[in-house]
């Protein structure tokens, strides 16, 4: 019988070689087998903590939107204004944690099922419900009340094609690159 306060341990470890197993060797060849291995587990804990494979990428994707909206709010707590708010957003999803390859590689894999994977679709909505919310609360007080939604959900889109444009490895544009875009692009958008 594990002791207690071993199952979070024993979770974070699945995930961990989730992430490095999807990095590796991609999501399909990503088997239990692999992954309780790499964790140095045997494959019927990942029964028993998460059913199964697709219970496993849940939690996974869960975990990675979880540090973003964690980083998310303790940004958001600091910002003094909507403007510092709209910046608070920006500046967590390019957090240097968001862009280590490993960490890339398990986003845009567990992104790619989520058309299979009815619960990652429900982790994802969740995720860009939070962003839209966050978006419009910030906007509110820049612009008219016509144009909260449709600039809020132009950032939203902004902010994920900027971050997926950042993170692939042939790219010329980086985080950097990317924030200086969204000023741009913010301060165009408030100025109309």
């Amino acid at each position: 019988m594990p002791r207690l306060g071993m199952a979070p341990l024993r979770r974070t470890q699945l995930i961990d070689a989730t992430i490095q197993c999807i990095h590796e060797e991609g999501v399909g060849r990503a088997s239990v087998q692999r992954i309780s291995r790499r964790a140095g587990l045997s494959p019927g804990i990942v029964a028993h903590y998460f059913d199964d494979k697709e219970g496993l990428l849940v939690a996974t994707l869960r975990r990675l939107n979880k540090r973003l909206s964690d980083e998310t709010i303790r940004r958001m707590h600091q910002a003094k204004t909507p403007r510092d708010r709209l910046w608070a957003i920006i500046d967590a999803h390019f957090e240097p944690v968001h862009f280590a390859p490993d960490t890339v590689d398990a986003w845009f894999a567990l992104w790619g099922k989520v058309r299979e994977i009815p619960e990652l679709q429900r982790v994802h909505r969740v995720y860009e419900a939070r962003l839209r919310s966050n978006l419009r609360h910030s906007v509110r007080p820049l612009v008219a009340a016509e144009r909260v939604l449709p600039v809020a959900d132009a950032l939203g889109a902004m902010i994920d094609g900027l971050w997926a444009k950042a993170a692939q490895p042939t790219t010329e544009i980086d985080a950097d690159a990317a924030r200086a875009v969204f000023a741009d692009v913010l301060d165009r958008v408030l100025d109309h």
